[in-house]
């Protein structure tokens, strides 16, 4: 929270930091922020988590605020693409050969990640447990906003990040159909239906022009436990 306002006071001084806490004022009325408690649609972990990703969506120049639920919406979507795409059985199989993706998959990486999280998909000496299956999505059961980060870069960016956490039903399918020569057991894997927790990072530089380019920071994925029954 203070290093938003820090950032705010930086880029805009007293003026840009007093319009926000306006806007803030006139969008979050009455019970809106425990609206969007009650439907999950942010999840922070503390209520400086809370004023943060309220304070952080009012944050970008332009006149338009990040619209909450429809940023939400939008990151269910691409929570959902993102794993189609980079747990693909394609993509297993690159890592597990050593090779480079499709130009398709190629080109969905490039607009989807930056620069970072894109060399660290291809980056083979990152996958050093050799992949068995590949995921396919099936829906996301849950999706929340859990933190937010508005600041300034070394570049002079101003940046504005929002980090989701999502419940992802997946179908964890073998990358190969035959069982593996040198395995203790002689059983090919069967489809499994898994529930995984998928947190990720969303990023935008913000512009006088308000247009707002989401792409994705950081993405990781953890299967849940399963419940006692």
């Amino acid at each position: 929270m203070l290093r938003t306002v820090a950032t705010l006071l930086t880029n805009g001084g007293v003026p840009r930091a007093l319009g926000v806490r306006e806007r803030v004022a006139k969008r979050f009325q009455g019970k809106t922020v425990d609206a969007l408690l009650a439907d999950g649609i942010i999840a922070p972990a503390s209520l400086g988590q809370s004023l943060n990703i309220v304070f952080a969506s009012c944050s970008p120049t332009s006149d338009h605020d990040v619209d909450l639920r429809e940023f939400v919406e939008g990151a269910r979507h691409a929570v959902h693409t993102s794993v189609q795409h980079m747990f693909s059985k394609s993509m297993v199989q690159c890592q597990l050969d050593r090779t480079t993706p499709s130009e398709e998959a190629n080109a969905f990486l490039m607009a989807a990640c930056a620069p970072p999280l894109y060399q660290k998909l291809l980056d083979k000496k990152s996958h050093s447990v050799t992949p068995t299956q590949y995921a396919v999505p099936q829906r996301v059961k849950k999706c929340a906003i859990v933190s937010a980060k508005y600041t300034q870069e070394p570049d002079e960016d101003e940046v504005l990040k929002f980090t989701v956490a999502s419940d992802l039903v997946c179908v964890m399918k073998p990358l190969s159909e035959d069982p593996p020569s040198s395995s203790e057991t002689n059983k090919t894997l069967d489809d499994k239906t898994v529930e995984v927790a998928v947190t990720a990072t969303f990023r935008t530089n913000i512009v006088p022009s308000g247009n707002l380019d989401w792409i994705l920071e950081n993405v990781r994925m953890a299967k849940l436990p399963v419940s006692a029954s």
